[in-house]
């Protein structure tokens, strides 16, 4: 006689594993590990406190192009104002 194996065996878990050390990086500001950047530090050339880009810093075409008409409008106001005042 044969053993006879159930229809339906128990799933086997998977084991969680923990991102990489080199992946995460402390963000001095939340204090613990962060997989990406919350937006809280004040970024330097395009990168926060704790070394990764800062994503808040970043600009989409759109507002590109929102930033330069802007200032442009700037500076024709200025123009006008040193003209007009002579």
């Amino acid at each position: 006689m044969s053993i006879r194996k159930p229809l339906l065996t128990p799933r086997q878990r998977r084991r969680r594993r923990r991102p990489p050390q080199y992946t995460v990086l402390r963000c001095p500001m939340v204090g613990h590990q962060a997989s990406w950047c919350r937006g809280l530090c004040i970024p330097l050339d395009g990168h926060g406190v704790c070394g990764r880009p800062a994503t808040h810093e970043m600009m989409g075409r759109t507002q590109q192009a929102i930033a330069r008409y802007k200032a442009a409008m700037e500076a024709e106001e200025s123009i006008e104002e040193q003209t007009a005042g002579r």
